[in-house]
């Protein structure tokens, strides 16, 4: 599989600044792709930063944050945090597992965001949690086969203003295991397929860029 993006790469590259651009690529998608699949665990998850500073895949906007969090659609999810000062914070869920395209399964934006006193709080899960599990927070309902949250937050004045904030916590995990063979090869498995999707971007999404760029 990477024998085949770096041939992408090869094939595609202009000049030898494009094709070590490329490889460079290559590799932080690698490690992006690490994160979400090998690394994540959607029994015990956390929001993790798609695209650093150094790490910019899929054409990020400048002005704004990318978090994910890995969950599954039969778990129940509390997420809390603080607002900040940003002019906008949204958080999608998409679901469809294994090489199942995703889709957009449920969203809150921050004009229905509940906010108390500049924090936040709710649950996400299939079925309506009882209300002591809620415990005030709003509910925001997702499909059997959810598996990720995207948080996205657009800050107009990095400097200036404070970002949110965000905790998740997975409240009815299982007793930590040992990974199975099984669920190392999925893993594996959803790794490849993710990085063939993120470095193929400019052939399947945006082909017209390769003769037209964005200049």
């Amino acid at each position: 599989m990477l024998a085949d993006v770096t041939t992408t790469v090869i094939e595609d590259a202009t000049s030898e600044r494009e094709l070590l651009e490329g490889l460079g690529v290559v590799a932080k998608t690698t490690a992006l792709c690490t994160e979400m699949t090998v690394e994540s665990d959607p029994q015990r998850p956390r929001f993790f930063d798609m695209c650093t500073d150094s790490r910019l895949i899929g054409g990020p906007n400048p002005d704004g944050r990318y978090l994910l969090a890995m969950i599954r659609g039969d778990r129940t999810y509390r997420v809390t945090g603080t607002r900040g000062s940003t002019a906008y914070l949204g958080f999608q869920v998409l679901a469809g597992t294994g090489l199942t395209p995703r889709r957009m399964a449920a969203y809150l934006g921050d004009r229905e965001l509940n906010c108390t006193a500049g924090s936040f709080a709710f649950v996400v899960s299939a079925a309506q949690p009882a209300a002591d599990v809620l415990d005030g927070a709003q509910w925001l309902q997702v499909p059997a086969d959810a598996s990720a949250i995207v948080v996205r937050e657009y800050v107009g004045d990095f400097a200036g203003e404070t970002p949110a904030s965000m905790t998740i916590e997975c409240l009815d995990s299982d007793p930590l295991q040992p990974i199975s063979d099984q669920q190392m090869a999925e893993a594996l498995t959803a790794m490849a397929w993710t990085i063939v999707k993120l470095t193929t971007l400019h052939r399947t999404v945006k082909p017209e860029l390769l003769t037209h760029p964005n200049t």
